[in-house]
């Protein structure tokens, strides 16, 4: 994970695809358990090549 920006920006690597479309699956109802949210348009699944 990097922290970039302001204090609640961060970007997630991952190898692959699979372990990222999981954490996507699970990252919006573990901020809820504290009170955050995603924003829906900062949040996205991106290849880098």
């Amino acid at each position: 994970m990097v922290r970039f920006a302001d204090a609640d920006d961060a970007v997630l690597a991952f190898e692959r695809k699979d372990d990222a479309e999981r954490v996507m699956a699970v990252l919006p109802k573990r901020f809820a358990k504290y009170g955050l949210k995603l924003h829906p348009e900062k949040t996205k699944l991106l290849c880098f090549k």
